[in-house]
């Protein structure tokens, strides 16, 4: 039995050879910040969002992307200043570009959400997956993982991108990767340089952030002035995945 759904707020859009970046609470929220600000300045469209009865409100376990399966987490809504918001993974649109907000589903619902996020995707006519996250060993400032070599030679041609992390990308972001691999799309991930924080893994980085932020608007070719990065995310530096 499915427990995931997708609810179109708008048409349905049909694309051609489009990209779709993602991102989704992980180390230091830098993919996600990051993944904030283009929707921001983009004024990008909310047009689907992905529910889940996997998607906590309140999660028991941390950081968020840190699953175990003998702990569900607490299932609601979210009441801000009056207003109820459900969880969900949150999908916009710009152009031939979809961004997607990812969310942390508990360990049961995790391969489902993922599935759903990446069907929809391939559905609308995305060739290109890039997920946004961070890293947090040394190496360069932004650095690449893909789903293929030839990808990784690529973007290491065009854009200077090397391979300087290896382990795992748990959660969400490394999950749509998974299922881009299955689904033979174009996958890959750009990760930016932190500094991890053993007390609060999700505490948020804005500098690593606006470094990845300005990788991805060089790949995008896309002229945005960062200038205002910090008080665009300002708001988000206590992070709320909502």
């Amino acid at each position: 039995m499915a427990t995931a759904w997708i609810k179109y707020l708008d048409s349905k859009p049909s694309l051609n050879q489009a990209v779709a970046i993602t991102a989704s609470p992980g180390l230091r929220s830098v993919g996600v910040l990051a993944l904030e600000y283009l929707i921001s300045k983009l004024n990008a469209k909310l047009f689907a969002e992905l529910y889940s009865a996997h998607f906590p409100v309140m999660y028991e376990t941390s950081p968020s992307y840190s699953t175990h399966p003998r702990v569900y987490g607490y299932i609601g809504v979210l009441i801000d200043s009056g207003s109820i918001k459900i969880p969900s993974v949150k999908f916009y649109l710009y152009d031939n570009i979809v961004l997607v907000k990812g969310y942390q589903a508990n360990f049961h619902g995790q391969w489902e959400a993922a599935e759903e996020t990446v069907n929809l995707l391939y559905d609308i006519g995305v060739k290109r997956i890039i997920a946004l996250a961070a890293y947090g060993v040394e190496g360069d400032p932004v650095c690449i993982a893909a789903v293929r070599e030839d990808l990784i030679k690529e973007f290491s041609s065009k854009y200077m991108l090397n391979v300087s992390y290896s382990g795992p990308l748990m959660g969400f972001t490394g999950l749509v990767l998974g299922e881009a691999y299955i689904k033979n799309m174009d996958a890959l991930c750009l990760l930016s340089r932190t500094t991890p924080n053993p007390e609060d893994p999700e505490d948020p980085d804005p500098k690593s952030a606006q470094i990845l932020t300005g990788k991805v608007l060089e790949i995008l070719s896309l002229n945005i002035d960062l200038s205002d990065f910090i008080d665009i995310v300002s708001h988000k530096l206590s992070y709320n995945p909502y």
